[in-house]
């Protein structure tokens, strides 16, 4: 006992210098824990470190394990709360579904989903410090003030609404937090309204969460976690306050929309359109929202032009399908007037127009009882859609952009009726101001296949000419296909145009203006448009294209080309008249032919044609003709001409000046160029038998003295007309003086003039005189040659000369010659004579007389 002891006290005295000697009363493991010990404690007793010798190394185990213990304490109870605070201050919160249900004035429904991230590597439990009153109520109790354990939701800086989280147990990088039937309570309804309606017309809103939490983290409990994003947490437990602010995507004023489909079906009993409207809504945000019944006014370039309304509204994400009805009619008809034509043209030719749909206010029944919230009725009270419409007719029509405005209203009729909307969701529907694109109808055809009553051509140019204008004024009676796209009823009162004919795929000929306006008159339940076009003009681009064109309506029974453009047309309807702008149109035409005119086509007016005159070159002449056109076409131009062919001899040419060659017979006079008979030729042949009374079949030749554009039909144009000879003798009278002689007597001739210049004889050959009922020979005269001409003169009183002296051998006996003279004679000679400046012309000559007494 003593040695033991005394050995103890040396260990802690730290004297012993016996260390190796065996402890444990001379057992060997008694020895080795001895040394063991022994040689702890002999490093325990040295020095920390040599700065300090005084300080043993036990001291600083202490020490340590003092710094480990508390170390932990500050972990647990500082460090981590301070860690719980900073990840709840920085997670991210996003909303993916939001559904706002059963809304009132005080309070809704929420069902929806909302992910949590960015909190970190731990798992975390996140419970509300109390729990939610009205869980599972059907009935919820709303407080005026948030109830403890609630998160406040405040917008700009205002509290205006509280809901429970529900209980929250965080896992891998995301967690999805259901809100399943939860209660929002709305605490201030103004601010609440004021979000509302931000909330429908802005792209993104900012709510600000505040609130108290539990969150139990790696097996510890804290109790009254705060979130407040904008001041950094230093471990302000147990007293903190929750505070998250929270980004929510609004509808954006619903401006990614379209118009699917617009229907105006009838007039209404009160000077209106019926109307409905089908509006494909595109809801960017993750709100679904109840908004009931859907008043709202129309408006384009700031006027009301009528109202709509949709029922029974649930707004969801994505695309909403809205059908909309109502009454096309301007609160002030002479304001809008021009915003109404604007609208039908861009609707007729497709173009996007621009319409404002607004919610409206309709005070009168917000006086009355509604379900609606008061919020929900100022959400449509202030839309303002602005949808592309396709501009009303004009822009209806042609489907261009128009501007106009639907704004949402209070719904004064349907507010007397009882329905669950609060008066927040009303004020939403007031509010809204929404722009949609209307997607007008697609080769909309308003003018379709064209029949021509009638086609009037002006050719221009100067024959023989190889230019001219290319302007060729056209004219016609159209009937034309009408295909309203309108339902309700409307008649077009007046057309103007803007053409273009098409050939071969090619327009060869257009308009640069459009017509003066013309009478019309439509159908548009038997769809048939029936309208003039006149004073309007095309211009000729390809030459080629149109010269066949004519050559076809020349030479051929008829010929297709494509007649197309633009039309303008007054439209009256219930609401006034308007006009609707550049319609297109394009229909194949036939257009009927003269067929070369054929035999029978032309011919001349009897007794109505004369030489006019007589020139070194030869002879002129006028003459009447008829030219029957079988066509529908009424083909003017500034001259035709053809040359004239007797027995395969050229023998001249006529040209017949301003010819206007409508359907039907026309009278058209033409100049004719004759070549002057040359003895035994058929042109003596030809103008014997014209001065003797006699037809002749003479063959018509186009040739190159016509206008450029007819030219090519012209030329290859080939008929043939009957050439009436004139009827007046030129033997006016034959007369015979009394004479001693058997063989001869003295006779007088009277020479008559039918033509209209003078004609002068310059000899009488050959005349033999027969009986005309059996063509026995009764005499001759005898040749008389003159040396100086004898002029016939010509007109209407002094036409006729007398020669005298001329003898005439008889036959047979005086009595019996004379007895048979008396009788109806026939005088077969040759005349030779200078007509005007030309001559000798000789021609061959028979007639029938009476023999008379001198």
């Amino acid at each position: 006992m003593n040695v033991q002891h005394e050995r103890a006290s040396l260990i802690f005295d730290g004297e012993s210098n016996d260390a190796d000697e065996p402890y444990g009363g001379g057992s060997a493991l008694g020895d080795r824990m001895y040394v063991k010990v022994n040689a702890i404690l002999a490093w325990l007793r040295k020095p920390i470190m040599k700065r300090f010798p005084k300080i043993p190394r036990w001291a600083g185990v202490i020490f340590l394990l003092i710094n480990l213990l508390v170390g932990a304490i500050i972990t647990v109870y500082v460090v981590l709360p301070a860690i719980v605070q900073a990840i709840v201050n920085h997670c991210a919160l996003t909303f993916l579904e939001i559904n706002m249900l059963k809304p009132t004035d005080r309070m809704f429904f929420v069902n929806g989903t909302a992910k949590l991230s960015n909190y970190g590597p731990f798992s975390a439990r996140i419970t509300p410090i109390a729990d939610d009153p009205n869980d599972g109520k059907t009935d919820p109790v709303v407080d005026a003030t948030p109830p403890e354990g609630s998160i406040t939701i405040s917008y700009e800086d205002v509290l205006m609404a509280y809901m429970f989280l529900p209980d929250t147990t965080t896992h891998g990088s995301t967690t999805d937090i259901a809100l399943n039937e939860k209660v929002v309570g709305i605490t201030n309804h103004t601010q609440w309204t004021h979000f509302a309606q931000d909330l429908v017309a802005k792209n993104d809103t900012m709510w600000k969460l505040s609130g108290v939490v539990h969150v139990t983290v790696l097996g510890h409990y804290y109790p009254h976690i705060k979130l407040n994003k904008e001041v950094k947490v230093v471990g302000e437990y147990p007293h903190c306050t929750k505070r998250k602010l929270i980004e929510i995507s609004g509808f954006g004023n619903l401006a990614n929309n379209t118009v699917s489909r617009l229907d105006m079906p009838s007039n209404t009993l009160t000077g209106g359109i019926n109307m409905s409207i089908t509006i494909v809504l595109q809801n960017p945000s993750v709100i679904s929202m109840y908004m009931g019944d859907m008043p709202l006014r129309l408006y384009r370039s700031g006027q009301c032009i009528g109202n709509v309304k949709a029922y029974d509204v649930t707004i969801v994400p994505g695309a909403n399908v809205i059908v909309t009805s109502g009454e096309l009619k301007p609160e002030n008809s002479t304001l809008a007037a021009p915003v109404i034509e604007e609208f039908f043209n861009r609707y007729v030719h497709g173009l996007p127009t621009e319409v404002i749909a607004m919610g409206t206010d309709d005070s009168d029944h917000r006086k009355r009882s509604d379900g609606r919230p008061r919020w929900v009725l100022d959400i449509i009270s202030s839309l303002n859609i602005t949808t592309t419409v396709v501009e009303f007719f004009n822009r209806y029509v042609h489907g261009l952009p128009t501007e106009v405005i639907a704004t949402g209203t209070d719904d004064s009729d349907h507010r007397k009726r009882s329905d669950d909307r609060p008066r927040w969701v009303l004020d939403i529907i007031s509010s809204l101001n929404i722009t949609t694109t209307v997607v007008g109808p697609s080769n909309m055809k308003l003018i379709g296949a064209l029949t021509l009553g009638s086609l009037g051509l002006t050719i221009p140019g100067i024959g023989g000419d190889s230019q001219d204008s290319g302007v060729v004024p056209l004219s016609s009676d159209v009937t034309a296909g009408f295909y309203s796209p309108f339902d309700f009823p409307l008649s077009v009162t007046q057309v103007a145009v803007k053409l273009q004919m098409i050939r071969d795929n090619a327009i060869i000929a257009s308009s640069t203006d459009y017509s003066p306006f013309s009478p019309a008159k439509s159908d548009q339940a038997g769809q048939i448009l029936q309208f003039s076009m006149s004073g309007t003009s095309i211009i000729v681009s390809d030459r080629e294209k149109f010269g066949r064109v004519t050559s076809d309506i020349v030479l051929t029974e008829g010929t297709n080309v494509t007649i197309g453009g633009w039309a303008k047309a007054y439209v009256s309807t219930v609401l006034g008249i308007f006009v609707l702008d550049d319609i297109p149109f394009q229909s194949p035409v036939y257009i009927g032919g003269f067929s070369g005119f054929p035999a029978g086509s032309i011919r001349m007016v009897d007794d109505n044609q004369a030489v006019t005159g007589g020139y070194v070159w030869g002879l002129t002449m006028v003459a009447d003709v008829i030219i029957r056109n079988p066509t529908i076409v009424s083909l003017q131009v500034s001259s035709l001409a053809l040359d004239i062919f007797f027995q395969g001899t050229s023998i001249g040419n006529i040209t017949m000046r301003n010819v206007n060659l409508k359907p039907g017979d026309n009278s058209v006079s033409g100049d004719v160029m004759y070549v002057s008979p040359s003895d035994k030729s058929a042109e003596r042949v030809f103008f014997s038998r014209y001065t003797q009374g006699n037809s002749s079949t003479i063959q018509l030749h186009g040739n190159h003295g016509n206008v450029p554009l007819l030219s090519d039909g012209m030329l290859r144009l080939s008929t043939q007309m009957n050439f009436t000879g004139q009827k007046t003798h030129l033997l006016a009278k034959v007369q015979v003086k009394p004479a001693l002689s058997f063989t001869y007597v003295q006779t007088v001739i009277t020479l008559a003039n039918p033509f209209e210049t003078v004609y002068s004889i310059k000899a009488l050959q050959n005349f033999l005189v027969y009986d005309s009922s059996n063509w026995s020979l009764m005499g001759n005269l005898e040749d008389t040659a003159y040396s100086t001409i004898v002029p016939v003169p010509f007109g209407l009183t002094h036409n006729t000369k007398q020669l005298d002296d001329i003898k005439f051998q008889l036959a047979f006996n005086l009595g019996g010659a004379i007895n048979a003279l008396l009788k109806d004679s026939i005088t077969i000679g040759v005349i030779q004579f200078m007509m005007g400046d030309y001559g000798p012309v000789t021609m061959d000559y028979q007639q029938s007389f009476k023999l008379t007494l001198f």
